[in-house]
């Protein structure tokens, strides 16, 4: 059986390649020079430098956009499991039977799980949608200038002024020896 088609196929250099997997995975060109134990400035070289790396670079982006995008819809659909802390300390949840009487171990004490709490984050939903269906969901911005009272705002049109040609200078000058004054 074969295996999935190499992204990177063209890409054999082994920091290039450990950097590609890692910005496919982290989303974050320093993070990945991190994993990849170089500096990232020759990431940078080898875009300039490197065709078949700029190319290979794209879809390691497009794959890392495609995770946080994935990553985002999860957070706002599914949400998030969050502690629950009372007075500096982990709340506990007592665990029921289906019949909604408490569930107890071998000795009768009560079992007890940390308390938790599913939170959705709203702000995503909102840019998720945002992004998917603009017409309906997209911002908006829709100005008006209006004059005083609510008129038309008036508009004088001046005449254009045009610098003269030189010649033209020439002709417009003070005849010898007269000075121009105010």
């Amino acid at each position: 059986m074969a295996g999935k088609p190499d992204p990177f196929g063209k890409i054999r250099h082994p920091k290039k390649r450990a950097f590609l997997a890692a910005m496919a995975n982290t989303a974050n060109v320093l993070r990945a020079a991190e994993i990849a134990r170089m500096d990232r400035d020759n990431h940078y070289l080898w875009l300039k430098k490197d065709p078949d790396y700029a190319t290979a670079f794209e879809i390691a982006r497009g794959r890392a956009a495609d995770a946080l995008e994935a990553e985002a819809v999860r957070r706002a659909h599914e949400g998030i499991t969050k502690p629950i802390f009372h007075g500096g300390k982990r709340a506990i949840d007592v665990v029921q039977n289906p019949d909604g009487s408490i569930k107890r171990d071998e000795t009768g004490k009560p079992i007890g799980i940390p308390a938790a709490v599913r939170e959705y984050s709203d702000t995503l939903l909102i840019f998720l949608l945002k992004g998917r269906n603009p017409a309906v969901f997209g911002d908006r911005l829709k100005q008006e200038h209006v004059g005083v009272e609510g008129k038309p705002i008036p508009v004088i049109i001046l005449p254009q002024i045009t610098t003269p040609d030189p010649s033209e200078m020439q002709e417009m000058a003070l005849p010898e020896g007269r000075v121009k004054t105010r």
